[in-house]
């Protein structure tokens, strides 16, 4: 009798315990959705929302004829991304995956694009030349403007790329680059610029320099309208040696002004290269946290954040040894979602797989990998779906070999 009630105990423990489970959230299935044209290499993922605060997702398409940016919005009743456009008025950009194409939405619906066009050259001064040119739409992406400079110096012969842009307050849109104008050696300078209406991108000014070459810049806006910038600048070391930390600046006025630059972690990373790999910002109500990567010992990616706009930051913790190009996102004051790429191997195969790792209170907990291990994917990006859901988009290798888009979109545990 005794073993009886003990056998009837223990189903309705494993009962009741699958119903608990059954009601966090429903049951996952494979959400995975190729986005990118199957013909063509595609590359540059970048998550942007529209004015109703929907995902939006471009990337950049190889095609014969020049690359091109292509978008696709998300459509919440089917729950994916819905058929890609293409912006032609786009074709001919230079592809990168740390400085790729970037499309953001005014409060009013339009649409602002930017975009590369670089060149290798040999000079003392410069590795690269470039510009960066925008596009606005203000009939939903259906015709575009004709390419305009962001920048107001528009002489050949030097380096502008790593664009990053945002909707500030006010609705219009503000951009942040690097800019080799100066022609100083020894780093590039950061500039800033926003939109005015459909004018567009007007004057623009330096607001750091000395900035590290070719990482990728961030720029975020919180709830209360203050404008965010992290990205890599260049110190000199005690010893006469580059140093290439991280560095934030802030502006509470709408980009009138800004900080004083800030380095937001001591990592103290004497590399006389630029690394190709920025930071990323997940600003809170309460706080701003920084995730970015550095090479030096232990290298991987590090975690800090600040509460009082740049006057102080905590202590910076190592969040993956492994981990390259981070990408987060702010879902509380206490919890960010962090994706980012790192080398894998089985046996003597390596590759490179997207993870996506739950951090809580600045310390990682749970881990997932969002790609298949046989898989060579990387430059991952992530957005915000709803209070229960997020996705997340990155590059993959295909069976043929081509490079294609894809996102998957989950649950928040």
């Amino acid at each position: 009798m005794l073993s009886r009630l003990i056998i009837i105990w223990l189903l309705l423990s494993v009962l009741g315990s699958f119903s608990v489970k059954q009601a966090s959230h429903p049951v996952e299935t494979s959400t995975l959705q190729y986005l990118s044209d199957e013909r063509f290499d595609a590359e540059g993922a970048y998550f942007t929302s529209d004015a109703k605060g929907l995902p939006v997702v471009c990337w950049i398409e190889r095609e014969p004829s020049g690359s091109v940016m292509v978008f696709s919005r998300w459509n919440a009743a089917d729950g994916q991304f819905a058929k890609p456009i293409k912006i032609e008025a786009s074709r001919g950009l230079t592809p990168h995956n740390e400085n790729m194409p970037k499309l953001a939405f005014r409060k009013d619906g339009s649409l602002v694009a930017v975009f590369s066009n670089s060149r290798r050259v040999n000079r003392p001064d410069a590795m690269f030349e470039g510009e960066i040119y925008y596009i606005q739409s203000f009939d939903d992406g259906a015709t575009w403007t004709p390419k305009s400079y962001v920048h107001s110096d528009t002489a050949s012969g030097y380096s502008r790329g790593f664009i990053d842009i945002a909707r500030l307050a006010d609705g219009e849109i503000g951009a942040v680059w690097l800019d080799g104008r100066k022609k100083d050696k020894s780093g590039s300078t950061l500039y800033f610029s926003k939109t005015q209406g459909k004018k567009g991108f007007v004057t623009d000014r330096a607001i750091s320099e000395k900035v590290c070459q070719c990482c990728r810049t961030d720029i975020s806006v919180d709830a209360a309208g203050a404008i965010h910038i992290a990205y890599r600048d260049i110190e000199m070391g005690l010893a006469g040696n580059e140093l290439r930390d991280m560095h934030y600046i802030v502006s509470t006025d709408q980009g009138k002004t800004f900080s004083k630059a800030q380095r937001i972690g001591a990592d103290d990373w004497n590399i006389s290269a630029c690394p190709h790999t920025g930071p990323s910002i997940a600003a809170s109500a309460q706080k701003v946290d920084f995730f970015w990567f550095t090479g030096a010992n232990p290298s991987g990616i590090y975690h800090s954040s600040t509460t009082d706009n740049g006057k102080s930051f905590s202590d910076r913790k190592l969040i993956s040894e492994e981990g390259k190009h981070p990408q987060a996102l702010a879902l509380s004051s206490s919890l960010t979602m962090l994706l980012m790429d790192e080398t894998f191997n089985e046996g003597s195969n390596y590759f490179n797989r997207v993870v996506c790792q739950k951090v809580e209170n600045g310390k990682p907990t749970q881990q997932l990998v969002m790609s298949k291990n046989e898989v060579d994917a990387r430059y991952p990006v992530i957005a915000r779906l709803s209070d229960s859901q997020w996705v997340g988009a990155w590059m993959q290798k295909s069976k043929d070999g081509k490079w294609r888009i894809v996102s998957e979109k989950k649950y928040i545990n």
